[in-house]
C-alpha cells in the first residue's frame, strides 16, 4: 500500500496512504482498507436483480425529488428493506469502520471544523507539492499561459476572416 502512495507522490508530492496513515495511525489505516476491501469482494457477489431496480429506483428519486423527499426515503426504505442481513451488516460495517472514522480525522463533529492534524497534515502535503519538481514545471507552463494572448474558444476564429467595416463617410 504504501508503495501505491510513494508511486502517486511521485508527480505531485501528494502521498494520500502517508496521509492517511498519519491521521489514522498504521493499523488503523489497515483496518480502513480491510473493512473496504471485505466490503468489496462481499457485496456485489451476493447482489439479486431485485436489489438492483430497489437501488436504481432510490437513486432515481433522489435525483428527481431530492434527498430529502419523502419519495426518496420510501426508495430507500425499499431497498434497505430487500437487503440480506449480511449486506445490511456489510453496509453498516463501511459506515462505521470507513467513513465515519475517516470523517472523525478529518473534521470536528462538535464544530464542524478542519481538526488541528488534517490542518497539520494538509500543510505538509501542500508544502511537498510545491517543492516537487514535476509541480514545479507544470506551475511554470501554467504561469506561461497567462502570459500568451488570449486566444478566441475554439470555432470562433475560423469567422474570424469575415471583418467587415463600414465604410467612411456612410
Amino acid at each position: 500500500m504504501r508503495e501505491m502512495g510513494n508511486k502517486a507522490a511521485t508527480f505531485t508530492g501528494y502521498n494520500p496512504v502517508e496521509m492517511m496513515e498519519d491521521l489514522l495511525g498504521v493499523d488503523g489505516f489497515k483496518e480502513v482498507i480491510a473493512n473496504v476491501t471485505l466490503f468489496e469482494k462481499e457485496f456485489p457477489e451476493s447482489v439479486t436483480q431485485e436489489q438492483v431496480e430497489k437501488a436504481e429506483m432510490m437513486v432515481i428519486t433522489m435525483g428527481v425529488f431530492g434527498p430529502d423527499s419523502e419519495a426518496n426515503k420510501n426508495a430507500t426504505d425499499n431497498f434497505m428493506g430487500c437487503l440480506s442481513d449480511r449486506q445490511v451488516e456489510l453496509i453498516h460495517s463501511l459506515n462505521q469502520n470507513v467513513l465515519d472514522r475517516v470523517s472523525a480525522v478529518m473534521v470536528d463533529p462538535t464544530t464542524g471544523e478542519p481538526t488541528p492534524a488534517f490542518v497539520q497534515e494538509t500543510d505538509k502535503m501542500m508544502k511537498r507539492m510545491e517543492e516537487n519538481p514535476y509541480m514545479k514545471l507544470l506551475n511554470v507552463l501554467v504561469d506561461s499561459l497567462d502570459e500568451q494572448p488570449r486566444r478566441e474558444p475554439l470555432g470562433f476564429e475560423a469567422f474570424n476572416f469575415i471583418q467587415y467595416e463600414v465604410p467612411k463617410g456612410l
